[in-house]
């Protein structure tokens, strides 16, 4: 089985967290690769000073302008995908400026595949300013399916040419965010066929 990936909702596991210093990087946005490529880091911010209340940090959370995971989600997808994803390392600071404590990284997800079923799940199309066709999730949860032949070994991926903006990840994956008690995720089941 395959999972759409999400951040969870509940608040707290959801930091926020603003950029230390100029995010141009992130304002001229060079950060917008195609799909499957790694990002360019030159001038990529590394330092984040937290908004929220938080007192700890997730294994997974979303950072202005990218998400980031903890050093064990990423000793997880290095595991099952060796040298496959970008991980940014970035500084974590609380409001009086002390350090959380481990190490986080920004991900950069470099496995892209257009893998869903659109007649099988519950999505839409969509024409974008460049006027290329698109596809979007029609909701939160959606039923989706999709094509397991085009998954082969990948453990977590991004979409291509659609759902780029989304993550999804391989039942193993899951077993072993599961199995670490990984905090910040949000897993929705999707039927492959």
């Amino acid at each position: 089985m395959a999972y759409l990936v999400d951040q969870t909702s509940n608040a707290r596991y959801c930091p926020v967290f603003d950029w230390v210093g100029e995010p141009y990087y992130f304002r001229d946005m060079p950060h917008e690769t195609p799909p499957g490529t790694q990002l360019a880091v030159e001038g990529f911010p590394r330092t984040l000073k937290i908004k929220s209340a938080h007192k700890a940090i997730p294994d997974f959370f979303l950072l202005p302008g990218k998400y980031a995971v903890s050093s064990s989600a990423r000793d997880i997808l290095e595991d099952l995908e060796p040298g496959k994803h970008q991980f940014i390392p970035v500084v974590l600071c609380r409001k009086n400026g002390e350090l959380f404590e481990g190490d986080h990284f920004v991900l950069h997800v470099c496995s892209a595949v257009d893998a869903i079923v659109p007649e099988q799940s519950e999505v839409y199309a969509i024409t974008t300013a460049s006027g290329r066709q698109s596809l979007r999730l029609a909701k939160v949860r959606p039923s989706l399916a999709v094509q397991k032949n085009k998954l082969k070994d990948r453990h977590f991926w991004t979409g291509n040419k659609s759902f780029n903006i989304n993550f999804f990840c391989s039942d193993e994956f899951f077993k072993r965010a599961k199995s670490a008690k990984l905090k910040g995720f949000d897993f929705t089941p999707i039927r492959e066929v």
